[in-house]
């Protein structure tokens, strides 16, 4: 296994999308990347490190901003980068590139094993 998993790529992108710093974040959850990959519980306390503010958020009140989508069951799953961009979801999965997808399409796919972090 890469050690660089899904979760540190998105950390990545975001931040570069975001224009914001977001070093103590990746280097707490890189340093924490074992053979199952990366918690959500660890890559929450990573944002908190960098200040930023991740919470729970529901699928059908998605905001126009970016999020991390997490995919899987219990803590461990695969995470992407998704924003809002009107009737439409943009979304960065670190193991199939980019995409635009309509909303419909987004949550016919996503809606039942989501779980969203609302980054502010």
């Amino acid at each position: 296994m890469e050690k660089q998993d899904c979760a540190v790529k998105i950390l990545y992108a975001l931040q570069e999308k975001m224009a914001i710093d977001l070093s103590a974040a990746i280097n707490y959850c890189d340093s924490l990347i074992d053979e199952h990959g990366l918690s959500i519980y660890d890559l929450c306390a990573g944002l908190a490190l960098s200040h930023v503010d991740a919470r729970a958020y529901h699928t059908w009140r998605i905001p126009d901003t970016y999020f991390i989508a997490f995919v899987g069951s219990r803590w461990l799953g695969h995470f992407m980068l998704a924003k809002r961009q009107g009737r439409k979801i943009w979304v960065y999965d670190p193991l199939k590139g980019e995409a635009l997808l309509s909303l419909f399409h987004f949550f016919m796919i996503w809606h039942k094993t989501l779980i969203l972090l609302y980054v502010n």
